[in-house]
């Protein structure tokens, strides 16, 4: 259960705790991952893994693709 974050600002511990809800983003693919770890996905997948399904989501994770990010190479005849 997350109550807050624990971060390094100018080298020094911080502690920031949360008086609600603690929103976690992990990006597009590890998203689907944490909520998964939380319980919250496709049952039949997360008992096999000692998870206990808190809800029973079995869209979760599924249908990622991956994006190519193709590298753009210019080169210009005159320097500026």
């Amino acid at each position: 259960t997350a109550k807050g974050v624990e971060f390094l600002r100018r080298g020094r511990r911080h502690v920031a705790l949360a008086r609600r809800e603690v929103i976690v983003c992990a990006g597009v693919a590890l998203s689907p991952h944490l909520l998964m770890l939380s319980g919250i996905g496709a049952a039949a997948a997360l008992r096999p893994f000692g998870i206990a399904p808190c809800i029973d989501l079995p869209r979760v994770g599924k249908g990622l693709r991956d994006h190519v990010s193709p590298v753009l190479l210019f080169r210009r005849k005159t320097p500026g």
